[in-house]
């Protein structure tokens, strides 16, 4: 699964590159993890710090998964990797949702709902986008967050585009669909563009 897992982001990572930059143009995204789960996040978040001549990373979101502990352990060990990196003076990272999308969908109207923070971020920075230059949002966990987001302001969906590290359709069992199915089942209901 590992194995499975870098091949995955190494193949995302190029379809960022090959279809996301322009000459000389960085790519503006949104680094959505789960970073306390397993080890896929934390070289993922390495390889964008490490290759920020060619990303332009506006912020890391973080959300819990079942196996990775709560939002303040995956918080944790993502500032972790962006210290190992000497990163954590120059991106934003923001705690997200502890739940899941069924969850917290009714209480989006309120001000401090589960994972306000990273959703409301996530919100500000796309509106500074438009569709034909679009906020990435690389997601390499659940998609609760980035839901939570498109929910709460439908105006940003012409402007991401959203990268899933997730399913591996049309089998089931894939941990990031597993953690949040409803989340997954919003975005494709919608017309956000999604690449899984």
């Amino acid at each position: 699964m590992y194995k499975f897992n870098i091949h995955l982001f190494a193949l995302i990572s190029l379809l960022i590159l090959s279809f996301g930059c322009t000459k000389n143009k960085k790519s503006a995204l949104i680094f959505d993890t789960d970073a306390n789960n397993e080890i896929d996040d934390q070289h993922a978040l390495a390889y964008l710090f490490f290759n920020s001549d060619t990303f332009d990373i506006k912020g890391i979101t973080v959300n819990a998964t079942v196996n990775g502990g709560d939002i303040e352990q995956h918080y944790d060990e993502a500032k972790r990797i962006m210290q190992l990196c000497g990163w954590e003076n120059k991106t934003i990272l923001i705690k997200g949702a502890n739940g899941d999308f069924k969850k917290i969908e009714k209480n989006i109207k309120s001000d401090n709902f589960d994972g306000h923070k990273a959703v409301k971020f996530i919100i500000k920075e796309a509106l500074k986008y438009n569709s034909k230059q679009k906020l990435i949002i690389l997601a390499v966990g659940k998609l609760t967050n980035v839901a939570l987001a498109v929910k709460k302001e439908p105006l940003i969906i012409p402007n991401i585009r959203i990268v899933w590290l997730g399913s591996n359709y049309p089998e089931s069992g894939e941990y990031n669909l597993d953690n949040d199915i409803i989340s997954m089942n919003y975005l494709l209901e919608t017309k956000v563009e999604f690449e899984i």
